[in-house]
């Protein structure tokens, strides 16, 4: 047998939430178009206001802010290809998709810049024999509208992979770049100009062997912001740079224009976006061969779009939902991009013992009295009587049969007890009991027994030593008792403590005690 535990948070159910939360088009750009040979990223644009200095500067003209990369592609400067792979130049894998963009980050116009001109050497930095001024190099931004405009006070958050280009012929790696949000696009000169504020960069120095860095940013929105660019947004006597000769794994030539850094997976998004709740259902009960299905219930709080959801359960599988057949701990984690995720736990128990009521079958009493019926407590099981009362003891006032269903989620154990109420008062009164006190068994038939006189048949007698030693206990006494213990042995002389049960009345117990001599 098979149970489905799993829960329904909407009625709506999953999958019907509003997505499109990231207000970023064409967030890690998969969308191009053609222009000059090379392609060109769908809803971003380069700030207006650029007065291009060289049309041959690579993937950086008016037209061409971001040029697009594409891995295990080689190109030659020289076949006309304004793209990526610059001669030696090797580009990473996208960070997210098949394309990302690359910008350069600072001017170089009238710069002297010292390089090796080939051939190719064992680091970036040996025999630098030449000097010569860069004169083609401005450095690029990369814009775009967004979906929609932020609310004032709500908070964001901006985020966006970056990776330094590989083959860079400065050695040079910062921070100084980030994303910069504004109300309106902003002029190309600017940074030239104006302190930029709103702006968002990395914590740390981006170097090669870092490879892509997610940078992550949390933000309270002015209100109205409708753009975002991404660049470098000090002047270079501003921007702070790393000289890592080391870290170059590749030698340069004269005539390679690589790009500085690599963007991709630019994503801003309300902070309540990718809020959600993974929950497993209670802990629960295992049957004797029973299976349990666990569904991994999670509500629509994730919003971003073009999401990727996985599992990850306890046993290693990776689906939604699992069979269990063993007791035991169990969780699952349900994660979103990779990166936003949420887990939860569930215990199951293995089957609860079997349940003995401890009820007797029969129970007198008098009419008008009330009798009490009490079965042995379970906390793994209701204990429900006929009469509907929920407990482990009841108490009633009439004859009758009595039933105790004790319900477990496994199974259902069911005890009676009939109860029978006389009217007493039609009864003669009970003879009182006498207990003797002394008896002599020698063997002289003269008191060798200890005969309790006018004792009902329902009964109890038990004799102790001085030191707790059960010496004789019988639930059926007919004054039978000659002196010997429990394993038929004569008991030496001297005193006993007794207590003797029976009943009275139904339903009424009488209890006397005392001591008893053993003589000669």
């Amino acid at each position: 047998m098979k149970r489905f535990l799993s829960f329904l948070l909407f009625l709506t159910g999953f999958g019907h939430a509003m997505h499109s939360q990231n207000l970023v088009q064409n967030y890690s750009f998969e969308s191009q178009s053609t222009l000059y040979n090379q392609s060109i990223s769908d809803f971003w644009f380069n700030p207006p206001g650029w007065n291009p200095q060289d049309w041959g500067m690579v993937g950086f003209d008016p037209g061409s802010p971001c040029i697009i990369c594409k891995p295990n592609r080689v190109d030659s400067l020289y076949s006309g290809f304004r793209g990526c792979y610059i001669g030696l130049a090797k580009t990473p894998y996208a960070y997210e998709g098949q394309s990302y963009i690359g910008l350069q980050l600072y001017d170089t116009l009238g710069y002297k810049r010292t390089f090796y001109p080939g051939p190719c050497c064992i680091t970036a930095y040996d025999s630098l024999t030449e000097v010569d001024t860069l004169d083609f190099f401005l450095r690029s931004f990369a814009s775009t509208k967004l979906k929609s405009t932020l609310q004032k006070d709500s908070e964001y958050v901006v985020e966006y992979a970056v990776h330094v280009d590989t083959y860079d012929r400065f050695g040079k790696y910062t921070k100084d770049f980030g994303i910069r949000l504004s109300n309106d696009t902003i002029m190309y000169g600017d940074y030239l100009t104006q302190s930029l504020s709103n702006t968002f960069s990395p914590a740390k120095v981006i170097r090669e062997k870092d490879g892509w860095v997610n940078v992550k940013h949390s933000i309270k929105a002015n209100g109205d912001e409708l753009f975002l660019t991404i660049g470098n947004f000090l002047q270079d006597h501003q921007s702070t740079w790393l000289l890592a000769p080391t870290d170059s794994s590749y030698c340069v030539s004269y005539g390679e224009t690589p790009f500085q850094y690599y963007f991709d997976a630019i994503y801003l998004y309300k902070a309540t976006d990718t809020v959600f709740h993974v929950k497993l259902p209670p802990d629960t009960t295992l049957c004797v061969g029973e299976e349990l299905e666990l569904y991994a219930m999670h509500d629509d709080g994730f919003k971003l779009e073009d999401t990727v959801k996985t599992f990850l359960w306890s046993t290693g599988s990776t689906d939604s939902s699992i069979i269990v057949n063993t007791p035991g701990l169990y969780w699952v984690k349900v994660e979103y991009n990779h990166r936003f995720w949420d887990s939860d736990t569930i215990y199951i128990e293995p089957q609860v013992s079997p349940y003995t009521s401890g009820l007797p079958t029969y129970k007198e009493g008098c009419q008008g009295d009330a009798v009490e019926l009490k079965a042995y407590p379970d906390i793994n099981r209701i204990l429900l009587w006929n009469t509907g009362l929920v407990a482990n003891q009841i108490t009633v006032r009439d004859s009758g049969y009595y039933w105790l269903s004790a319900i477990s989620v496994c199974d259902t154990v069911i005890d009676s007890v009939l109860v029978n109420l006389i009217d007493c008062d039609t009864l003669a009164p009970p003879l009182p009991v006498y207990i003797p006190n002394a008896f002599t068994p020698n063997g002289d038939r003269l008191n060798d027994f200890w005969e309790i006189a006018n004792l009902p048949e329902k009964n109890e007698v038990i004799v102790w030593n001085r030191w707790g030693q059960v010496m004789f206990h019988t639930k059926d006494y007919q004054n039978n008792w000659d002196g010997t213990d429990t394993k038929g042995e004569k008991l030496p002389l001297g005193i006993y403590v007794y207590k003797v049960i029976y009943r009275e009345y139904p339903g009424i117990q009488r209890i006397q005690q005392g001591w008893v001599s053993v003589v000669e």
